[in-house]
């Protein structure tokens, strides 16, 4: 057994003022005294318990009674124990997390045993938040990491995994950089300078590259991690791939703009616009559509069969150092002759490479994408509609557009020929009448 000896004076102000609770009971289990904390921690005042065994106050948790007992057992035996933890009842009905030690100890020859009590309810239910954030880190699909000042990641989730492609063995320790396309770069110190002045940053709209090359499209939210002394030691950053979301958004902003397109281009058929007028307008809306840096709109002239390209972008008739050129076209050649030869689309985004290519002529621009749908009314060619060098590979949606395109362009081109043909006929039977008039004047001016 364990011989605590201190003067009575000392062990009063330590009973009567440490914040943990101390009760003193005979080696029987009958309550002998208890300090503030005591009474605090089980709302029952001193002279409700002493005297009293502890079974008798209900104040440990009745599924927890046997192991108690056995534990107070070794103690009233001269064993030390604990820490252990149980549940006490409060005289209010309300349970406390608590952390038991026993002590034998030896006041005024008289063989006792010392309760310490220490309330770690709080403390279990930070255990338990930690436990709950721990899994909900864990199990997230979004990325959640934290790195320190210099931008190293120091953890990484299974969400991080299957956003980013890198496991955390992988990537721990290695530098955010990593996940930032080279032309973005700079980003890195202006989100540390921002970490490092306590500024968070959310929902922050950037890019990042996966593992395997593939550029993605994140949200961040982005904070400060703080030590104990309440310095900046890092931050911690959630991710969400919004890729997808993204494209859905793209893509319904780019089905505004071409409905837009199309129904300028369809008011201009109601009007009496030239054919020159709409040539421009759909060349002007396939550039932007397709991000397009060059182009053309033509159409068939039907007397000679001649490609007659009256939108040939400035940029291109600067550039371009062929000799003799022109924009009217009797023979096709290359991609856009290929077009116009057997009336389909044609898309390629490696034009050195297409067999369909004849390459391309001395002092010409370089073709690096070429996209071209021809103008059609039945089977019959009348026009043209040719896009080069996106800033991006062109795709189906691409195609799918400038087809549409091509189809009003057919309907303005069979409308100008027919306002042609109007005017020829009407031309035509203005002189016949003109004619027969003058003849009855002539033959009423003889019978006269």
């Amino acid at each position: 057994m364990e011989n605590i000896n201190f003067s009575e004076e000392k062990f009063k102000i330590i009973f009567d003022h440490d914040p943990d609770a101390y009760y003193i009971s005979d080696l029987k289990g009958n309550f002998i005294d208890g300090n503030e904390a005591a009474e605090a921690l089980i709302g029952h005042k001193k002279a409700d318990f002493i005297g009293k065994h502890y079974s008798k106050i209900n104040i440990v948790s009745k599924s927890q009674t046997s192991e108690f007992d056995e534990l107070f057992s070794k103690s009233a035996l001269g064993q030390d124990t604990g820490p252990d933890e149980f549940i006490f009842n409060r005289k209010d009905g309300q349970e406390v997390d608590v952390e038991v030690r026993t002590v034998p100890i030896e006041l005024e020859d008289e063989n006792l045993v010392l309760w310490i009590v220490r309330d770690i309810t709080l403390l279990k239910r930070a255990d338990s938040v930690k436990a709950q954030l721990a899994a909900v880190v864990k199990y997230s699909q979004d990325a959640i990491v934290s790195e320190d000042l210099d931008g190293n990641f120091k953890s990484w989730n299974k969400g991080a995994e299957k956003i980013y492609g890198y496991s955390a063995d992988e990537i721990i320790g290695k530098n955010l950089s990593i996940l930032i396309p080279p032309d973005n770069l700079d980003e890195l110190p202006k989100i540390i300078d921002k970490m490092k002045k306590n500024e968070p940053l959310e929902q922050y709209e950037t890019l990042r590259v996966r593992k395997d090359g593939k550029i993605i499209n994140v949200a961040l939210t982005m904070s400060p991690v703080k030590n104990a002394n309440g310095d900046i030691e890092g931050f911690s950053a959630i991710a969400r791939d919004i890729t997808e979301r993204k494209k859905m958004g793209d893509a319904l902003e780019w089905e505004v703009e071409v409905n837009k397109a199309l129904a300028k281009l369809s008011s201009k058929l109601l009007s009496s616009a030239s054919i020159e007028e709409i040539s421009d307008l759909v060349l002007k809306y396939a550039k932007r559509l397709t991000e397009s840096e060059f182009g053309f709109v033509g159409y068939i002239d039907p007397d000679t069969g001649f490609i007659v390209l009256t939108t040939m972008t400035r940029d291109i008739w600067d550039q371009c150092q062929v000799p003799d050129k022109s924009a009217i076209f009797e023979k096709f050649g290359g991609l856009w002759g290929w077009v116009l030869d057997n009336k389909e689309s044609l898309v390629t985004n490696n034009p050195e490479e297409d067999p369909r290519s004849t390459g391309t002529p001395e002092g010409h621009i370089k073709i690096q994408r070429f996209l071209s749908a021809p103008a059609l009314i039945g089977e019959k060619l009348v026009g043209q509609v040719a896009l080069a060098n996106s800033k991006r590979e062109y795709n189906e949606q691409d195609v799918l557009l400038v087809e549409r395109l091509a189809d009003i362009y057919a309907i303005a081109i069979k409308r100008k020929q027919s306002e042609d043909a109007l005017k020829i006929s009407e031309e035509k039977y203005r002189r016949i009448v003109e004619t027969f008039i003058k003849r009855v004047t002539e033959i009423l001016g003889d019978l006269n």
